[in-house]
């Protein structure tokens, strides 16, 4: 018995003077354990956890938040393929919709879609869920949302639909006590847009984003309003206003009713850029057209040059223009403007001028004419043509009276009647400088009353 108390007692001693070797170095094992029991101490100081890694190890280790695969609130035989049981008895479930606009990031006019970042909203509810034990709404992952029955929306005339994410979709999904299911997601929609022309640039453009069941008709689901659509007010579209609307509507086919709910877009165009681009410098053009009228018909080079150059600006200035506007097959307000009506007044201005060089060209037998009219009276006196001259057939001239009146020319023009064509080219320079601005003058109160009106009154809601 005294052997064995020595055998311990020595083995005591042993452990008291044993060391550990880390990395070459010795290390006391009483001192190991001290630094063990002071990190200790350093770590029941540290401040308890924050609430989101609270609510991190709630959704990890709370054991009633799944059981097995399935939410600890769903029951054994939930069926996420079946439609959820009426609320009250006679009324079908009801689907509530929100829709907010957060920014309109394209419209292409020429393709005619709009591109639209939604943050859409469903809330609908699910009496199958068992929430006894819930005691505040509760907030999932967003990808458990497959877990539940989800109603079958979609959108009319989408092109193209496609989710916002940094790293993971942005969307979120609560499930309250109430047994109401609530799913947001922001999405980016690239929607079909039908477009009129025919007043443009002074046109007002309605898109329509309608949303509706695909499957459930009205006699199972139906959509409603959760509240008002909203747009950010920040949001900015070149040369457009915009402004929403929301309403509902009903979808049959086939005989089939489905319930839907609709935001109307309404596009308002600005009229700055078309004012300056294209306005304004083809009635300037209209303006040196006209001027064009008082420069002496004489003046050939100088008249000719300017209307020529003129008509060429304005067809440059509207191909320019035209490129920038939709293609359409029928003939827009802009294009009723500048093709049928500001070139149609530059080019009659040429047309004009063509017309009176005619009219003052002298023929041959007018120049022989002048001639003997020089030859007879002198190079200082002019000869009264009522007294003196009178044309024979075959262009020859005869004297008929000896006594014939003269007249020195002191600088005053001669009372020799102006022949009938150049009397009809002034006459018709004389009444163009007049009728040319009252006509462009009048097309322009005509134009500016119709287009201004249609732009001014507000589209029909329907």
């Amino acid at each position: 018995m005294f052997f064995k108390w020595n055998i311990i007692f020595l083995i005591v001693q042993l452990y008291s003077q044993l060391e550990i070797v880390v990395n070459g170095k010795s290390i006391d094992l009483e001192d190991l354990l001290a630094e063990q029991k002071r990190q200790n101490e350093l770590i029941s100081r540290l401040p308890p956890k924050s609430s989101h890694l609270q609510r991190v190890s709630f959704r990890q280790e709370d054991p009633y938040y799944r059981r097995g695969k399935k939410l600890f609130f769903m029951p054994d035989d939930y069926d996420k393929r079946r439609l959820p049981p009426r609320v009250k008895e006679g009324e079908v479930n009801k689907i509530h919709v929100s829709i907010d606009i957060y920014g309109i990031p394209l419209l292409d006019e020429k393709l005619e879609e709009i591109m639209l970042e939604l943050k859409i909203s469903h809330m609908w509810a699910d009496l199958r869920l068992n929430t006894s034990e819930m005691k505040r709404p509760l907030e999932l992952e967003p990808t458990s949302i497959s877990d539940f029955w989800t109603p079958d929306s979609y959108f009319h005339h989408v092109k193209a639909s496609n989710e916002v994410k940094i790293m993971t979709p942005v969307a979120s999904l609560r499930v309250r006590p109430d047994k109401i299911i609530q799913y947001t997601k922001i999405i980016l929609v690239t929607l079909g847009c039908p477009m009129s022309f025919y007043n443009y640039p002074m046109d007002n453009q309605i898109c329509r984003l309608e949303l509706q069941s695909f499957g459930y008709d009205m006699n199972l689901i139906n959509y409603t309003w959760m509240r008002p659509p909203q747009m950010k007010k920040d949001i900015i579209i070149d040369n457009h206003d915009v402004e929403i609307a929301d309403y509902t509507f009903e979808y049959s086919p086939e005989g089939i009713r489905f319930s839907g709910l609709g935001i109307r877009i309404e596009l308002k165009r600005h009229l700055g850029f078309h004012i300056t681009q294209s306005y304004i410098p083809s009635i300037i053009f209209v303006a040196i057209a006209w001027m064009s009228f008082h420069v002496p018909s004489d003046v050939v080079p100088g008249r000719m040059v300017l209307s020529v150059t003129t008509l060429l600006t304005l067809i440059s200035m509207f191909n320019s223009v035209r490129s920038l506007t939709p293609q359409v097959s029928y003939m827009k307000a802009l294009d009723l403007w500048v093709f049928c009506v500001c070139l149609v007044f530059v080019f009659s201005s040429l047309a004009e001028y063509g017309f009176v060089l005619y009219l003052t060209s002298r023929s041959g037998w007018q120049k022989k004419v002048d001639a003997d009219i020089r030859t007879i009276s002198g190079s200082d006196r002019l000869v009264n043509p009522a007294n003196f001259l009178r044309l024979i057939s075959g262009g020859m001239i005869q004297r008929t009276q000896k006594n014939y009146s003269t007249a020195n020319m002191n600088g005053v023009v001669s009372k020799v009647m102006p022949k009938t064509k150049e009397r009809v080219a002034y006459s018709i320079e004389y009444i163009i400088k007049i009728i040319y601005p009252l006509a462009f003058f009048g097309f322009n109160y005509t134009y500016w009353t119709y287009y201004l009106s249609r732009y001014s009154n507000k589209l029909d809601p329907s």
